[in-house]
């Protein structure tokens, strides 16, 4: 096996001129000006290393930014489809308002007809007099020890016929004299066609 050499053979005279080419660096000290621009270069570096860092770290952010708008657009597009049917909804209900408000008022006319026409009828016609009824009778129980077969309920007494004057209107014809019910508004669905 052969060894290997880690080393060169030089002459004393190269050697010489290394040593003193080293002795020469190694004698140079920087100077303090130098050494003083050396610091200053590497504080900015670091500087600019500080600025790089916190140019990527802005840019990471206005990335989210933009990716976090485009993820709440589709819900900002349904909260302005929400914001228009509640629009629609209470155009609604002030409709619904209106209507009932309409039938109370008529109500509160009919109402005031009808006990204008009532007063009117008791006053051009007598008041009735009472007529008593009549007491029902019942049979008289037996005995139980009697009672052999179930009897058969007897079914009240009908009450006396009432005089004309007390007899009432038929309830689909207004009184005489009054007027007609009004007619059948629109619906609520019609009022948004």
């Amino acid at each position: 096996m052969k060894k290997e050499k880690d080393y060169e053979l030089m002459s004393h005279s190269e050697l010489a001129k290394m040593r003193e080419e080293i002795a020469r660096l190694r004698s140079q000290v920087p100077t303090s000006a130098m050494s003083v621009s050396m610091e200053e270069l590497a504080d900015s570096i670091q500087e600019m290393n500080k600025l790089f860092k916190a140019a990527v770290e802005e840019m990471k952010e206005e990335d989210l930014g933009e990716d976090i708008a485009k993820q709440l657009e589709p819900i900002a597009n349904k909260l302005d489809t929400v914001i228009d049917q509640n629009h629609k909804i209470a155009n609604a209900i002030l409709t619904v308002v209106d209507l009932v408000n309409g039938f109370v008022a008529d109500a509160k006319k009919q109402q005031e007809e009808l006990k204008k026409a009532i007063d009117e009828i008791k006053a051009s016609k007598k008041t009735p007099t009472y007529i008593p009824m009549a007491q029902p009778t019942f049979p008289e129980r037996p005995e139980t020890s009697q009672i052999s077969q179930p009897t058969k309920p007897v079914p009240p007494p009908s009450p006396p016929p009432m005089p004309p004057s007390q007899a009432q209107p038929p309830k689909q014809m207004p009184p005489p004299g009054m007027p007609l019910p009004p007619k059948k508004k629109r619906s609520l669905f019609e009022a948004f066609k």
